[in-house]
């Protein structure tokens, strides 16, 4: 086998593909080792070959997923965002119990947030860092990683002279001692780490709408956006919605009390239980003995709260050239990014919170943010590289929402929903 010197050459390759692996010592933890399995395998497959080496994944063909994407789904720990930053290459920091074993116990029941991370370590699929390479990690990161990973709405809108603060603040910072750091090894893994998610993400889930998998909605909803289709991005990020959002962001329940008129008992009323989980869906009872009759009232989240949720999405959908709250014309752009599908367009998305749930309040916000684009000029930054900019509108209330769009300076495209409410 020929090893070339130059730059990214097959020596290069192999490091990325097939090293990053560590391991504890009574000296620290020991860097730089390669999976064996596979770089045996790579010698076996390029022994006669001097050039056009066959780089494969084969550390994939060595064990079955069931059993962990099992253990996953049961508490949605796919939806942490600490796989989203190991996804993006950025070094966790979790809390090491040292009372928590791990044995084949696990698959038969809810193993806590800690445990995850020490399974996936016994599997394969991360390795242990220590401090100063989580240091470096974090400072080598770029501004819009650190937004969307940090998973905090105040980081989301911090400019680049803050997120550098930020970043510095957690350098800084001192650990205590049961702190463990995991990332993902190699490129290897890391193929293997999205095949893991896409699996988890084709499961079938069953909802009022039909039947669905997570990976066939987001998909939807990103082409809809790159193709200008409405009723496509409006129905696929409402199911998204309806379905998920208890999983990306909080959705305060307020409950508050009615006395009823035949009511002689004390004024004073009885708390309220809080609900584990947010439902879909409100039932109301009747009692003739019943002196209060309580009445759910939900808090919609900020507008960068979206922002956040949506840029995390457009990062698991892996659209290319993705900016956030990015100075342009008079003001600074909530999302941006090329078009994938037709070159010379620019998408420009800018978010609202809409007051109420109702069509009309939820258009009226789109307009809002699509005249806000228009009147900021925000497209001043790109329409010398793009002929097209595609302007979209995105009203949220809670679990709902709704999408307009306008091209260049046309007029705005508004979507008319045949159900006049989504089903929550």
């Amino acid at each position: 086998m020929t090893v070339t010197k130059k730059k990214d050459g097959i020596k290069e390759r192999l490091k990325k593909k097939y090293d990053g692996y560590s391991c504890f010592s009574n000296e620290g933890i020991v860097k730089n080792i390669y999976n064996p399995y596979s770089i045996m395998k790579f010698v076996k497959d390029n022994v006669n070959k001097k050039e056009n080496y066959k780089l494969t994944n084969y550390w994939v063909n060595t064990g079955s997923n069931d059993e962990l994407k099992s253990l996953i789904e049961k508490d949605d720990y796919n939806f942490e965002i600490e796989f989203l930053s190991l996804l993006s290459g950025r070094i966790i920091k979790v809390s090491n119990s040292e009372d928590s074993g791990i044995d084949d116990s696990y698959l038969r029941k809810n193993i806590s947030y800690e445990d995850i991370w020490k399974v996936l370590f016994f599997s394969g699929y991360l390795t242990v860092a220590d401090e100063e390479e989580y240091k470096e990690n974090i400072k080598n990161m770029n501004d819009i990683k650190i937004k969307y990973t940090s998973n905090d709405p105040k980081v989301y809108k911090m400019k680049s002279n803050e997120i550098q603060k930020y970043k510095n603040e957690l350098i800084e910072t001192k650990e205590s001692n049961d702190i463990i750091y995991y990332k993902i090894p190699n490129q290897e893994v890391l193929n293997n780490f999205y095949k893991l998610i896409e699996e988890l993400n084709n499961k079938v889930i069953k909802s009022n709408n039909g039947n669905f998998t997570i990976s066939e909605v987001l998909e939807n909803f990103i082409n809809g956006i790159y193709e200008k289709d409405l009723k496509m991005i409006n129905e696929n990020l409402s199911k998204y919605l309806i379905q998920f959002s208890s999983r990306h962001f909080p959705i305060s329940n307020k409950k508050k009390s009615k006395k009823s008129k035949k009511s002689k008992k004390s004024k004073k009323s009885k708390k309220s239980t809080k609900s584990k989980k947010t439902t879909e869906s409100t039932e109301s009872t009747e009692s003739t003995e019943s002196t209060e009759s309580t009445e759910s009232t939900e808090s919609s989240p900020p507008e960068h709260v979206y922002q956040l949720f949506l840029m995390q999405l457009f990062f698991n959908l892996s659209v290319k050239g993705l900016v956030a709250e990015q100075e342009s014309g008079y003001g600074i752009i909530d999302i941006g990014f090329p078009n994938k599908k037709v070159k010379e367009e620019y998408i420009i998305i800018e978010i609202k919170v809409s007051d109420k749930d109702d069509q009309n309040s939820l258009s009226k916000a789109c307009k809002e943010a699509i005249n806000q684009i228009d009147n900021q000029k925000y497209d001043e930054k790109f329409t010398n590289s793009f002929n097209k900019i595609i302007k979209y509108g995105m009203a949220f209330n809670k679990r709902k929402c709704l999408i307009e769009m306008k091209e260049n300076d046309g007029n705005i495209k508004e979507y008319e929903d045949n159900e006049d409410d989504n089903k929550t």
